[in-house]
């Protein structure tokens, strides 16, 4: 039996838990507009990937953007319309590598 790591070469991949109430709110993070706040839930530099909690004021529509990989949300509260699709607590969105939005 191999006791190592999953992919341990390339990044930190031990379990983790993370309790949110542990994470204060920022609303410096990552180029988002005034009244937009995140909280860093993890970071691997090495894999260039990030996991953040997002809240978004009330009406706010995020406009038309593209990043480079995987691009996850899961509407934790309140709604999203995603491609004409409203969707609430509980739903999911996953894009790779291509331009979308506006969401509001």
């Amino acid at each position: 039996m191999n006791d190592a790591p999953y992919n341990s070469r390339i990044g930190d991949n031990r379990f983790a838990a993370i309790r949110d109430a542990d994470i204060a709110w920022s609303e410096r993070d990552v180029g988002l507009p005034p009244g937009v706040k995140t909280k860093l839930l993890h970071a691997d530099p090495q894999m260039h990937r990030a996991a953040r909690k997002i809240q978004f004021p009330p009406g706010y529509i995020e406009p038309r953007h593209w990043h480079k990989g995987w691009h996850c949300v899961l509407v934790v509260k309140g709604r999203m319309c995603v491609a004409g699709k409203d969707l609430r607590p509980g739903d999911y969105v996953l894009g790779w590598d291509e331009w979308h939005g506006p969401f509001e």
